[in-house]
């Protein structure tokens, strides 16, 4: 009873944690709305009036992004029914290493064989995107991709050069928001859902993402079954 109630308690704490998160989150970019038009109404000037447009589009963007990547996860987590069908990860691997590009002087390489599997391309597709995008962001030179089949299942792996995660923060960071340094939770313009993305999608295809390996280098691995 005590270790039900505990796992009770942890639960609302997270609710708690998240919806405190999202309010922020959804808030700042609406104060910032406020205080731009303010200060371009007390101006009218037409030169402000367009800086001021050219902000608030980028806050927008973010806003927007934001609330889709929320919209996503409540609908993953509600498994609702996707059209599935047969497809090769290595292929669609390719396709969204082919299509990346990190900043900075980060290379991408991919190691690949064939590892077919049964799911829906949209949401695999941005699964590999959002563990790429994680990697480059904390990468300091390369991010080594590798995909194939192990004993009847597809496995990804996604493995970046960078600093890591602590041992005590490796299930944390597939939490909704989660950051080991708020300073830096948008360097890259990101809603801090991207992890928590790609471990439900994974979910909703009967497979599994985990933080492996040992600090430094971040190695995330996703597991998903073969056909």
């Amino acid at each position: 009873m005590n270790e039900l109630l505990e796992r009770l308690e942890a639960a609302d704490r997270r609710q708690q944690e998240f919806v405190g998160n999202a309010s922020h989150d959804l808030q700042s970019p609406l104060a910032v709305f406020r205080t731009e038009l303010e200060v371009a109404l007390s101006r009218a000037d037409l030169e402000e009036w367009q800086r001021t447009g050219r902000h608030l589009l980028t806050e927008s963007d973010h806003m927007e992004a934001l609330v889709g990547d929320l919209l996503f996860l409540e609908q993953t987590a509600a498994h609702r029914s996707v059209e599935s069908t047969p497809l090769d990860l290595e292929d669609l691997v390719a396709e969204e290493v082919a299509r990346f590009r990190p900043g900075g002087s980060v290379h991408v390489s991919l190691t690949a064989s064939g590892a077919p599997v049964r799911g829906n391309r949209q949401q695999l597709s941005r699964m590999v995107r959002n563990l790429l995008m994680n990697a480059a962001e904390f990468a300091a030179e390369r991010v080594l991709v590798e995909v194939g089949e192990q004993d009847d299942t597809a496995v990804l792996v996604v493995d970046d050069d960078g600093p890591g995660v602590p041992e005590q923060h490796r299930e944390d960071v597939f939490d909704r928001f989660f950051t080991l340094d708020r300073a830096r939770d948008r360097r890259s313009g990101g809603t801090g859902l991207g992890l928590a993305i790609a471990r439900s999608i994974a979910e909703a295809h009967g497979g599994t993402v985990a933080l492996e390996g040992t600090a430094p280098s971040s190695r995330f691995v996703v597991r998903l079954p073969g056909l």
